[in-house]
């Protein structure tokens, strides 16, 4: 739907609003352009982006680094853009509704923390849930050799349920596609930079990891269990005798609802991957050091090209060529973002 028909969708619905996202159900991610929903509606490409539609306007809120491309990119006529640090979405929403109201929104693409949180500060709003799985595009799995991890993903797998069983929990769904990324030592080419799994995984303290992924193509030799993300709620309803671990800011609200549904039992923790994660062992430090060389000498290169070739550049000719010569550093994979 493009902004003219979600304004008649609402009237149609009798619904006073509607929630956009720029991500998918893969939270806190990055995306690509052709999944860029707020791109498409309005032309905004910027990383920080919430759009809120109602039957007569549309609202894109971002930060103030976004300011001047936001009211470059967007139709004044279509799109009031509103820059700000916190809350903006929610202060307007009071202003804009200080009575009843209905919103809707897709419970993939929000968190149980940030929904908990509209409902508390908004009691007034009514919100209506539409769930819908984003398609991915497709991409090819890979493993994260033991050279460069340092831990097998068998001691990982048994570090995270040793974790739950010590907070009286028996299973957990990771949503967050960085730590399942990092829980089986499997990478992916799904994004031109950081080289996340695009998955879900469903750990078992009396089963081996479940993990739900769209159109991503596995090695053959793959331990794990690999089933579409539509499944993601017939396995948990089978798996309701378990109390599960349910991490509130990095998990999508529409696995809450699945929970309470099928009447699953709960507790709030964060999620276990990401203290092991963060810990990094002999292996990986060695690693971060040896990048921070190769990296350098990028960096220095770099300089002594600047000296000689500084006149007539833009910003965008020095990102291409520092690229270039961080592409030729031993082991280079990709930037970690886009400048």
């Amino acid at each position: 739907m493009n902004l003219h028909e979600i304004k008649q969708y609402l009237e149609e619905k009798k619904y006073d609003a509607m929630l956009i996202t720029r991500g998918n159900q893969f939270l806190e991610q990055d995306i690509l352009t052709a999944e860029n929903r707020i791109l498409a509606l309005t032309g905004f490409s910027g990383s920080a982006a919430t759009l809120i539609v109602t039957r007569e306007k549309a609202c894109l809120f971002t930060d103030g680094r976004y300011e001047i491309q936001a009211n470059r990119q967007v139709d004044p006529a279509e799109v009031e853009v509103i820059c700000t640090r916190t809350n903006g979405p929610i202060n307007w929403l009071r202003d804009k509704f200080p009575g009843k109201a209905k919103m809707e929104y897709n419970p993939w693409c929000v968190s149980i923390k940030e929904i908990d949180n509209i409902q508390r500060l908004l009691p007034n709003l009514k919100l209506i849930a539409k769930a819908e799985l984003f398609p991915v595009e497709a991409a090819s799995v890979f493993s994260h050799e033991l050279q460069y991890c340092g831990i097998e993903a068998q001691q990982k797998h048994q570090q995270v349920i040793e974790f739950l069983r010590q907070r009286g929990c028996d299973a957990c769904l990771i949503s967050g596609a960085d730590s399942v990324s990092w829980l089986t030592n499997l990478r992916s080419d799904a994004l031109p930079d950081t080289p996340i799994v695009r998955a879900m995984a469903l750990i078992r303290a009396d089963d081996e990891i479940t993990l739900f992924a769209d159109e991503q193509s596995f090695p053959l030799d793959c331990p794990y269990r690999i089933l579409p993300l539509a499944k993601i709620e017939k396995e948990i309803s089978a798996a309701k005798e378990l109390t599960f671990a349910v991490d509130e800011q990095r998990t999508p609200d529409a696995i809450r609802r699945m929970m309470e549904k099928h009447e699953i039992k709960t507790c709030h923790i964060i999620d276990p991957c990401l203290g092991f994660k963060a810990r990094k062992n002999e292996t990986e430090i060695k690693g971060i050091i040896n990048a921070h060389l190769r990296d350098g000498i990028a960096v220095c290169k770099f300089l002594y090209w600047l000296e000689q070739h500084f006149k007539d550049l833009s910003e965008l000719d020095i990102v291409e060529k520092i690229h270039e010569l961080r592409k030729q550093q031993p082991l280079f994979y990709s930037d970690s973002f886009p400048t």
